[in-house]
């Protein structure tokens, strides 16, 4: 087996390229008028702008999980340590894993937590 794949800092850098896509793709495929959308006004609240908050914050929780195991990685193998190839192969099974459940479910993710907002939103409106 190739020396890469046990090298903690091999495995590192792909858990922190792996958060690196989390936090900036996103961002970087956001339209003009999902932009321009953004800085529209409304009377009570605005759904478009909670739903890109939502899931700013949520891809940035998952992004720095990643960038926070990846430096892990760099660690340990700066130290020293060396994955044995059960491990090796556990840990390069869970980054593609990690990355496919958090795309299928990112979608249901934000609405849950848009509907809370929108829900906290409306509740705060009532009360003025």
């Amino acid at each position: 087996m190739s020396q890469w794949f046990i090298d903690p800092n091999v495995v590192g850098l792909a858990y922190d390229a792996a958060g690196i896509f989390v936090f900036g793709v996103p961002a970087v495929i956001l339209s003009t008028e999902q932009i321009a959308s953004a800085g529209e006004s409304f009377w009570d609240y605005d759904a478009g702008a909670m739903r890109k908050l939502v899931e700013q914050r949520l891809d940035t929780f998952v992004g720095s999980l990643l960038l926070v195991a990846g430096f892990l990685g760099q660690f340990t193998s700066a130290v020293g340590l060396v994955l044995f190839v059960p491990a090796a192969v556990a840990v390069w099974v869970a980054l593609p894993f990690v990355l496919i459940c958090y795309l299928m479910l990112r979608s249901r993710l934000v609405q849950r937590q848009l509907d809370r907002a929108i829900s906290i939103a409306k509740q705060r409106a009532a009360q003025q």
